[in-house]
């Protein structure tokens, strides 16, 4: 008898993970009539479908059952799975909803979500959401979905919400060739999350710990199938499009051009678990346009990849981490700051079983006789197992090869072989990479590889991670984001390569106050990067201290303390002028409030003062947003740098201004419009675009972008482009 109350106490002690997933399951039955997606759930399917309703709290607080109530059942059909949500509400006063625009941003508005993982595989799956305004919200989840959501990634699915007075009901029915899954498996994971911001709260069906983002994997519950669902349908999608529009160089005394254009995507579902994307002549006019900041950074700064193309799956291509990628798809279509068309790319991409997911990419870009440049071919090669509940290992190839008369150039290439393997813990608190890369090119390399490895604990309070990296010289990637051994000699004009040891470390302790109405958590770190040269002498290091407050209506409160010691390599272009090569050294103070975004007008604001190497730098900025809502977002953002240095050096005062609109006529209706005025890049951008999704998935585009001199405001250049694409 002693024997047995052991072994309970053990499992209760030690194993609660195991009785939490026999306890978050769902199961789903299949409905044999049909059902009308119009948000009423009156279909007896329903009726008889398993109810889920105890939701737990992610915030304020992960310690209490929900002070929202939500019920969600689940159904299907041979071509749909149906998602069914009751979200009641017994508080007067308008839902927060920013837009009527599609893949709204899920933590600042009311909504409900459904994320999937159908291979339960715990590092990578689907996300859907709906507004109680019927807006969707649809995307990937990477990394085991620690990072969140990938909105990019669009899909056509269809919703239909009522709004009733004490609650709000939302009907989904996801198309089931319009997502991976492997056939013939009756459990896949699953968890639902509910945002009620009048309450202030985010819930979900499984405990998802407050340190977590509510997409985490790690945090699920089991999908229990009646029998496996089958993907019947033949799963080919075609997507043209027709461009035409018109752009005049000023500065160039040059005619206006017409500028137009045919092209078509194309997604086969080679298995039910295994995509092929096709593009032939691919556009990407309505592509959205950076943002705009001040570089005062001696190295390149990183842009995220926008085009939808390079989107889906993108996990399989993100290879690397922190700072340096071998593969960054904003390096294929430009060069030098100039488009590169592209002619045509595929991608194969997806689940080969539970185990195995592959990555495999070709793109083929046109020749550019202004230039000078022969047409290039890209491609990348991913291949990953998986290992233990959420680990992998992964080995990868990503190519540049030179064109020449139409055939492979045998002398112009860039290669990165690779391999790397991912530990992360069940729970989710641990966290470990290592990377080895080699880089082959047409030249002799003599230090051409990169080593990592980095360990992270994220726990309620503590958290920790290091890392080391050795990158060599040689490690170049044409196709890669690898900017610390890159070395502008401001002098010469040249770009010096100079390899490195480096090690980064960041600790934080954070407390939360249960028992305070005003703050939910305080929090105090450390981190810091070092970096050494080859032969270990030391050449900088960027220690901080940082201090965060959150409070119950969630805003935020930081602030950082940062000593450099920055050794320059060679001659260095900062702010207009040309520091001498020498030892820095410097401090810079900065402070951040973030105002609570559920309110009609909300903003971030931070300042900073110090030193800036041989200078004295004031920093000043401010984003502030009046939501109109539903309909209107009217922002303005702004950011002032003044920077004083010593005699015979010039000052520098810089200045980014940037008001934005965006509207929301209806569902299927929007206009937006950004303006830029860039005192340090010497510019003043103007992006308007207007969308009408006229049906699921096929829109039409106007997008008119202008370019002024912030002297004089002389036109630069010109375009205006009209676009429509149609999925069938």
């Amino acid at each position: 008898m002693s024997r047995l109350l052991l072994l309970l106490l053990v499992l209760l002690l030690a194993k609660p993970s195991l009785l939490a997933e026999e306890e978050y399951q769902i199961s789903i039955k299949e409905c044999s009539e049909a059902i009308k997606v119009d948000g009423q759930l009156n279909e007896s399917c329903w009726e008889s479908a398993h109810e889920v309703s105890s939701f737990y709290q992610n915030f304020p607080s992960d310690t209490s059952f929900a002070g929202t109530r939500t019920a969600v059942r689940m159904t299907y059909d041979d071509r749909f799975l149906y998602v069914g949500a009751i979200c009641y509400d017994d508080l007067a006063g308008d839902y927060v909803i920013q837009s009527l625009k599609r893949d709204f941003s899920f933590p600042i508005n009311d909504g409900f979500a459904i994320f999937l993982d159908p291979f339960s595989d715990k590092t990578n799956g689907f996300s859907f959401s709906v507004n109680p305004m019927g807006v969707q919200r649809d995307g990937i989840l990477v990394a085991g979905g620690e990072y969140g959501v990938t909105t990019s990634w669009d899909t056509k699915w269809f919703s239909e919400v009522s709004r009733h007075g004490d609650h709000w009901v939302v009907e989904i029915a996801i198309p089931f060739r319009n997502i991976r899954f492997k056939e013939n498996v009756q459990q896949w994971n699953v968890n639902f999350s509910r945002n009620d911001l009048k309450r202030n709260e985010t819930s979900t069906w499984v405990p998802v710990p407050r340190q977590f983002n509510v997409a985490n994997l790690s945090f699920t519950g089991k999908l229990i199938w009646d029998k496996a669902p089958a993907n019947n349908s033949l799963g080919l999608a075609v997507i043209p499009y027709a461009r035409l529009g018109v752009s005049k160089d000023y500065e160039a005394e040059e005619d206006a051009e017409p500028d137009y254009g045919v092209g078509v995507d194309a997604k086969v579902a080679v298995t039910s678990s295994l995509n092929l994307d096709i593009t032939v002549n691919p556009d990407f006019s309505q592509v959205e346009v950076d943002r705009q900041v001040i570089d005062l950074n001696r190295f390149e700064i990183f842009f995220p990849e926008r085009r939808t193309f390079f989107l889906e799956n993108s996990d399989m291509f993100r290879l690397g981490a922190g700072p340096f990628r071998p593969f960054f798809s904003r390096r294929i279509g430009s060069t030098s700051g100039q488009l590169v068309p592209i002619l045509f790319g595929a991608r194969l991409s997806g689940n080969i079983d539970r185990n195995w997911r592959i990555g495999a990419m070709t793109m083929q870009t046109r020749s550019v006789d202004d230039i000078n440049l022969e047409g290039q071919n890209y491609g990348a090669l991913s291949l990953q197992r998986k290992l233990l509940s959420r680990s992998y290992i992964r080995g990868f190839l990503v190519n540049r090869q030179g064109m020449e008369e139409n055939s492979f150039a045998n002398k112009d290439y860039n290669r990165i072989l690779g391999g790397e393997f991912v530990f992360r813990s069940e729970n989710g608190k641990w966290l470990s990479e290592t990377f080895l890369h080699y880089a082959m090119d047409n030249e002799s390399f003599d230090d051409p590889v990169l080593a990592a490895w980095d360990i992270g604990y994220t726990g309620l309070n503590f958290g920790a991670f290091f890392t080391l990296e050795h990158v060599g010289k040689d490690y170049v990637t044409d196709v890669g984001f690898v900017p610390d051994i890159y070395h502008y000699d401001a002098e010469t004009g040249n770009t010096e390569r100079v390899g490195y040891l480096a090690s980064y470390h960041d600790f934080f302790y954070r407390s939360y106050r249960e028992k305070s109405s005003l703050l939910n958590y305080v929090l105090v770190g450390y981190e810091g990067k070092m970096f050494l040269e080859k032969n270990g002498d030391f050449r900088d290091y960027n220690p901080s201290i940082y201090g965060e407050a959150k409070l119950m209506n969630n805003s935020v409160l930081y602030l950082e303390s940062q000593y450099s010691i920055a050794n320059t390599l060679y001659p260095t272009a900062i702010a207009g002028n040309v520091l001498p090569v020498q030892e820095y050294t410097f401090l810079f103070n900065s402070i951040n409030f973030t105002t609570p975004k559920q309110k009609r007008i909300y903003g971030e604001f931070d300042a900073g003062y110090g030193g800036f190497f041989n200078a004295d730098r004031l920093n000043l900025g401010a984003d502030l947003t009046y939501r109109a809502q539903p309909w209107g977002n009217f922002s303005l953002s702004m950011a002032y740098n003044k920077i004083n240095f010593p005699e015979g050096f010039n000052d520098a005062e810089l200045f980014l201004l940037g008001p934005r609109v965006e509207l929301s006529f209806t569902p299927q209706l929007f206009f937006s419009t950004f303006l830029q005025y860039n005192t340090q890049a010497e510019n003043f951008n103007v992006n308007s675009r207007f969308q009408w999704r006229f049906r699921p998935m096929s829109d039409f585009f106007l997008v008119y972008t202008d370019n002024y001199d912030t002297e004089g405001f002389g036109v630069k250049n010109r375009a205006l482009v009209a676009k429509g694409t149609y999925w069938f």
